[in-house]
């Protein structure tokens, strides 16, 4: 049952890897869309892909789901002709905030040497 799950899962994932590719690139082509068009597509399949796994009985993967969120609030902002220096930032912050996390849950190497003592 967990092998069927992870075959879902895989799947599902290369599967909405696939429409985000189709409605961004989709988008982009079609003349006369406001700048966040783009945008909102991207969030939408993300939204979409986590409402699949919900719908299938799979976790969520709650980054995909809160960077579709931002993406459509974010659009819609654009498209309303919001302008700032602070959403750029913002996502500066979170990319190194996420890039933080996966390094420091990774199996990385031993930069210091330890010292053999266990805790305090």
């Amino acid at each position: 049952m967990e092998r069927d799950n992870r075959s879902l899962e895989a799947r599902l994932d290369t599967a909405g890897w696939g429409v985000l590719f189709v409605a961004v690139g989709a988008v982009l082509l079609a003349p006369g869309l406001p700048q966040g068009a783009w945008l909102m597509a991207a969030g939408a399949v993300m939204v979409g892909v986590s409402l699949v796994r919900v719908a299938v009985g799979l976790p969520v993967v709650w980054m995909t789901a809160l960077v579709g969120v931002a993406a459509l609030v974010a659009s819609a902002a654009q498209m309303a002709g919001f302008e700032s220096t602070e959403g750029p930032l913002i996502l500066v912050a979170l990319g190194i905030t996420v890039i933080g996390l996966a390094w420091y849950r990774s199996d990385r190497p031993v930069l210091v040497a330890s010292t053999g003592r266990q805790g305090r």
